[in-house]
């Protein structure tokens, strides 16, 4: 037991200094998903809408999205997801569901706009059942359970303002704050050995963010817009506690990646509408405990360039007609590299597929809007750990009905 207790706090003094293995992007060192901020219907538009332009839009990735808005309006997104993780020998399957987004928006006048959120930065939530060498005399008896809860959530406020019909820019501050949980379960079946298991929480106290963008109607069927975020250093405290009441803590810090992109929206024709962004993350800059990197004991980070294409088939508003012909359909396709490479340094892919469709609520001009998602993240091919989920995403846009409705 003494001995078993020992190795449990070599492995864990390894784990502060901090490299991840081939299972650590989908698991306990990585954050989870950087989320940019798109609302469900742009997520199912392949994760596009920087430059879609429209009353209803809730695209907290472009802070000059609200500006088009003609009254008050609110949001809500909630979305659940079925994982399966593999590593070619050991299987984990994991259900979660969290609020994507909520908030709203009010015109305040002078073509001025404002808009309050509270969202997820980031997917906090995973399982992965591994087999992992624990110094028994049989390991393939030998399991460890990860599994990860909570995010950091983002409280943004937008305004913004729009020069007649043609463009409008905006500005945003908030603040990022929130925790990791990581809660690791040994079995370790064979005499000898006694089951075991430890937490490691991260913290991160309120640090403030910034973001700008702007949006323009060069023609009637185009939309084009852009987008900038960043903010302060933040502070991560760690601590790791074993069975038994053994804890160890560590406090570093890590910059807030700067990111930027750009996206447009065409109409093909008069209910054809095709979307497409793309996102750049600086990772490669982020520096840890103050020093660049790479650092020995500190996997490196690396920039992203995220991409996605979606189209949209919009509603025909007429009160008679075909049921189906008054709702909104969409697809899309995504790219979402991830800032973790595998432990043989190759890159870490996640792909995405969308469908969806948008119901209009004629009573207050809105819609609720339902999403599908298949997405795959890694290969076992070319990383040793592959990860496939589906997602189920509701979401709804209401607002104040204007009299001349």
């Amino acid at each position: 037991m003494r001995r078993l207790r020992l190795e449990l706090l070599v492995l864990f003094a390894g784990v502060l200094a901090g490299p991840a293995q081939a299972g650590g992007v989908f698991a306990r060192e990585g954050i989870g998903e950087w989320l940019e901020g798109y609302d469900l219907r742009g997520e199912t538009l392949g994760a596009t809408g920087l430059g879609l332009i429209d009353p209803f839009s809730f695209c907290l990735a472009n802070p000059a999205s609200v500006a088009f808005a003609h009254s008050a309006h609110g949001y809500l997104g909630l979305v659940g997801s079925a994982t399966r993780t593999k590593d070619g020998e050991n299987e984990s399957r994991h259900l979660a569901g969290t609020i994507s987004g909520v908030g709203f928006g009010v015109p305040i006048g002078q073509g001025l706009a404002l808009r309050f959120s509270l969202r997820p930065r980031t997917d906090g939530s995973y399982a992965l059942r591994e087999l992992v060498p624990t110094g028994s005399e049989t390991p393939e008896r030998n399991y460890r359970d990860l599994t990860g809860t909570r995010g950091f959530l983002a409280y943004q406020a937008d305004v913004a303002w729009r020069a007649g019909r043609s463009w409008a820019l905006g500005v945003s501050a908030g603040i990022l704050t929130g925790s990791l949980l990581d809660e690791v379960e040994y079995t370790l079946p064979d005499s000898g050995w006694v089951d075991t298991e430890d937490r490691r929480t991260m913290r991160v106290p309120p640090t403030w963010t910034f973001g700008w963008g702007f949006q323009f109607t060069p023609h009637e069927r185009i939309g084009i817009g852009g987008a900038m975020s960043g903010g302060g250093r933040l502070t991560l405290e760690e601590t790791y506690y074993l069975e038994g009441g053994a804890e160890a803590d560590r406090e570093t810090t890590m910059d807030y990646p700067l990111g930027f992109g750009g996206g447009i929206s065409v109409f093909l024709s008069e209910r054809i509408r095709l979307t497409g962004d793309a996102y750049y993350r600086g990772w490669d800059n982020v520096e840890i405990g103050g020093a660049p990197m790479p650092q020995a004991g500190i996997d490196e980070l690396h920039s992203t360039l995220r991409w996605g294409v979606g189209i949209e088939r919009l509603p025909h508003y007429r009160a008679s007609g075909n049921l189906l012909d008054r709702f909104a359909w969409r697809a899309g396709i995504a790219m979402v590299p991830w800032y973790y490479r595998d432990a043989s340094g190759d890159d870490l892919i996640e792909r995405r597929f969308t469908f969806g469709v948008g119901i209009p609520i004629r009573r207050t001009r809105g819609s609720v809007d339902l999403m599908c998602t298949y997405g795959q993240r890694g290969s076992l091919a070319d990383n040793g750990v592959e990860e496939e989920y589906l997602r189920f995403g509701f979401g709804t846009a209401f607002a104040r009905v204007l009299r001349e409705y």
